[in-house]
């Protein structure tokens, strides 16, 4: 696991800015696009990626 910063700024070390994610969560909303600034979309990003993830891993049986 990992930790992001879900406004994207490193200063900001309120919990409620933090998230633990994995590194093929990482990779996804990296290669994607999915970390923006505002920490509701950067949730919503972590979802997508997670979604993308099972999608693929179910496409894959």
């Amino acid at each position: 696991m990992i930790i992001i910063f879900l406004d994207g700024n490193k200063c900001n070390v309120n919990i409620n800015n933090l998230a633990a994610v994995t590194r093929a969560e990482a990779m996804y909303i990296n290669h994607m696009g999915l970390h923006f600034d505002d920490t509701a979309l950067s949730k919503s990003g972590m979802l997508v990626a997670r979604v993308m993830m099972k999608a693929r891993e179910r496409s894959k049986r």
